[in-house]
């Protein structure tokens, strides 16, 4: 039986929103800095595809909380465990496929991946901007 999870963290809404930032702004800095060389097409959609499995594993590791906190203690450990090797094989398969079908640069896409550590850092910057656009508090 399907339960339909329903998720209270505030801190989805800031990440997701903390990636789209420097989503933005990596691809204009990708643009501008490698105007003159003919990577910045292979750059920006490597970028791209690593913002893309960065809000990914951020859903991911949402509802993988959201599930263990109703767990007990060593089932829950077991499930974040679990849930954590999901989500780096599933980050090896996406570095493969772009690999091996030469979809992008794998460096963007590591770079990409790695905008999940930056937006994490920011989020009382964009906490405070999704709380005026959505008019909640913590």
């Amino acid at each position: 039986m399907k339960r339909k999870v329903k998720l209270d963290n505030p801190m989805l809404l800031d990440l997701i929103v903390g990636n789209i930032i420097f989503l933005i702004l990596g691809e204009i800095i990708l643009f501008v800095v490698f105007t003159f060389i003919g990577l910045r097409w292979e750059l920006a959609i490597g970028y791209l595809i690593g913002v893309a499995v960065s809000i990914g594993m951020v859903i991911h590791m949402a509802y993988s909380i959201d599930d263990s906190v109703r767990m007990d203690e060593r089932t829950a450990l077991k499930h974040i465990r679990k849930t954590y090797i999901i989500r780096i094989i599933a980050a090896i398969i996406v570095f493969a496929v772009i690999w091996f079908l030469k979809l992008g640069n794998i460096g963007a896409v590591l770079l990409g991946m790695l905008v999940l550590k930056f937006s994490a850092y920011i989020t009382p910057i964009t906490h405070r901007l999704t709380s005026k656009i959505f008019r909640k508090g913590r």
